[in-house]
């Protein structure tokens, strides 16, 4: 499926270039202020690779159990990965009970997800994971990509839900959320470009206060 220059579908685990750009994506520091994980402390260690997995890929092709997690690679018209979208069921964050009850949606009549997601960043890479590369040529990371989480989150989403449909009943509620710290405003276009819908008050996430977004499909 095509759109904006970009396609959807499942990892490929066994790609050390994959698991790279990956890796990339997680050590750069505004993604991880973004996410609210960056310490003075933070990024790539002494003798750790950017081409190993240290957190198992989810099958973007099964959905198997109500609590099962669903990722997408989002890639370039080559197919090569430029960003992440990842659904999963998070029992320390889930959908604030105040906000399941407003919407009459719960864990009895409704798949409830959060959602997050990243894409390779075109600047501000330190120089240690520039000095880690071995798969992806540098000129990749300074590429600029407009729209990648846009048309990637709304790709995903409309393949979980074709999946979902399949085999749930249609009384039973599709519910994605994302938690997002208030002045991530690159975060929030994603989400108003994709009809989720903010929350008014705030909520803590790991004792900070985010906004909380949602969708119901």
């Amino acid at each position: 499926m095509m759109q904006n220059s970009y396609i959807v579908r499942g990892f490929r685990p066994q790609d050390p270039g994959e698991i790279e750009r990956i890796n990339l994506m997680y050590y750069h520091p505004e993604v991880a202020k973004a996410k609210g994980y960056h310490t003075k402390n933070f990024g790539l260690r002494s003798g750790e690779s950017l081409h190993q997995a240290y957190e198992p890929l989810d099958d973007s092709r099964l959905l198997k159990r109500r609590q099962a997690s669903i990722s997408f690679a989002v890639a370039d018209r080559r197919s090569r990965l430029v960003g992440w979208v990842w659904f999963y069921h998070d029992t320390r964050h889930p959908l604030p009970k105040m906000i399941q009850r407003k919407l009459g949606v719960s864990e009895h009549n409704s798949l409830i997800y959060q959602v997050s997601y990243e894409k390779l960043l075109s600047a501000g890479w330190p120089k240690r994971l520039l000095s880690a590369l071995v798969y992806t040529p540098a000129s990749e990371l300074t590429k600029e990509r407009k729209g990648v989480i846009v048309s990637g989150l709304s790709m995903s989403i409309e393949r979980l839900s074709r999946r979902y449909r399949r085999r749930y009943l249609r009384k039973t509620n599709l519910v994605l959320y994302a938690y997002v710290l208030p002045d991530n405003i690159a975060s929030q276009k994603v989400l108003v470009a994709n009809e989720f819908f903010k929350v008014e008050r705030l909520y803590k996430y790991e004792k900070v206060l985010h906004q909380v977004w949602v969708r119901i499909v």
